[in-house]
């Protein structure tokens, strides 16, 4: 290829190139107009509105502020996803202004019905109408008519919303509470039952001891998050044929949710509220979470505590007997730094719960025991002697005996033996 031939292609590239810039990024037809002219659409806060009301083709729906959540009126009555209306709120408040467009409003969705029509009720009684157009085919631009009449083009991906299904904000979740107001809650199936509870600020594992407290909070927002993927008119639902899984929640001023979940066909579950507010199918493996199990909730730790806040470990067994004191910046042991603290508080950590499926063994008798100081709150728990390969611990602010492997308590006891 000669000189010539490689400036004539070149050139054509150029142009190319021009001509694809100009098809991606130029203006429209439909959006001839000044960018620096806006016209304003109308003056809204989220805040404000207390009511939506969304009209196309043959369909309203109408939403109402109900505190910080919201209902559906119509077409039909029921709890609305506050998401999906925070969502559709935010996005209508964030239209403030738009750029005008020329030729006839009808060719951008605004003739007489227009595509959509919004109307809004604020906190002061007033009401705010918007005629919303098409989608423009060009970036996130959706026509729309101004306060002054005008079509306009504005940067919103509201369209969508406003033209769903009304199912799509319909609140479709399971279970509805505050996680800081619950004080029990309970798994069953045919492998057992197990039951949380708070009391005395701490979390417990009914039949065991502490509960971990990220665990517990974990379990409590998962049951918040299961959705229906179908939804069933609870009035009309037949009841399940077998109940695999069940799980309870109750709150502190004595209300309970109950939660039954029938037999997975591999993908879906049945799911019912019992009293019949929900009923439907949920993603099975969203359900995972109903098949828990103690070592799934339990603290593994028999001697839980927080390394930065401890001050206190005061050791009462058999084989050994040792107190540690942070004083200033160093632990100390009668009264001098004690090298090999960190020894002995990694040795209390690493004991840990052996959550055998059994009921909780009987107390009898009381043999060592084991203080940790945190701030201004203490924890105590009595040790028994050793049973089989076991000892038993119980924890003095609540609980039930736990089972501690043996072999855990010797580098407890020994971490200090010949000093």
């Amino acid at each position: 290829m000669n000189d010539s031939q490689w400036k004539v292609g070149a050139v054509l590239l150029a142009i190319l190139v021009a001509v694809a810039l100009l098809l991606r990024f130029g203006p429209t037809p439909e959006e001839e107009g000044d960018p620096q002219a806006t016209t304003v659409v109308w003056s809204v806060e989220e805040a404000q509105i207390t009511e939506i009301q969304v009209a196309h083709g043959e369909v309203t729906l109408h939403l109402r502020r109900d505190g910080e959540k919201w209902k559906v009126l119509a077409p039909f009555s029921y709890a609305a996803d506050t998401r999906v209306v925070d969502a559709l709120a935010g996005e209508l408040a964030a239209i403030q202004k738009g750029i005008p467009v020329d030729g006839e409003k009808a060719s951008y969705g605004l003739a007489d019905p227009p595509v959509a029509t919004v109307r809004l009720t604020l906190t002061d009684g007033k009401q705010a109408l918007l005629k919303v157009g098409h989608p423009s085919p060009v970036g996130r631009k959706l026509y729309v008519e101004a306060e002054d009449g005008q079509a306009v083009a504005v940067t919103s991906d509201v369209h969508e919303l406003l033209l769903a299904d009304v199912e799509a904000f319909r609140d479709l979740r399971v279970v509805a509470f505050d996680p800081s107001q619950v004080d029990r809650a309970t798994l069953s199936s045919a492998e057992g039952t197990l039951t949380v509870e708070r009391k005395g600020g701490r979390w417990w594992l009914r039949g065991y001891g502490r509960a971990d407290v990220d665990r517990v909070e974990d379990l409590l927002i998962g049951l918040l998050n299961i959705r229906l993927q179908h939804w069933e008119d609870p009035a009309t639902s037949p009841p399940l044929e077998a109940v695999r899984h069940t799980a309870s929640v109750h709150l502190g001023d004595g209300t309970e949710w109950v939660l039954q979940i029938g037999e997975s066909d591999g993908t879906y579950s049945p799911i019912r509220v019992p009293g019949g507010s929900a009923a439907g199918v949920a993603l099975t493996d969203e359900l995972a979470l109903l098949g828990q199990g103690p070592s799934d909730i339990g603290d593994p730790r028999a001697f839980p505590y927080d390394m930065t806040a401890v001050s206190e470990v005061a050791v009462d067994l058999p084989k050994g007997a040792w107190t540690l004191q942070f004083v200033g910046e160093s632990w100390q042991r009668d009264g001098k730094p004690e090298p090999r603290a960190a020894a002995a508080l990694e040795a209390l950590q690493r004991a840990e719960v052996d959550f055998v499926l059994e009921a909780p063994p009987v107390w009898i008798e009381t043999a060592g025991s084991i203080r940790i100081r945190e701030g201004d709150s203490e924890s105590r728990w009595e040790v028994g002697p050793e049973v089989d390969r076991w000892r038993w611990v119980r924890n003095t602010e609540g609980g039930d005996v736990i089972r501690v492997p043996a072999a855990a308590f010797g580098p407890i006891e020994a971490v200090f033996s010949g000093a």
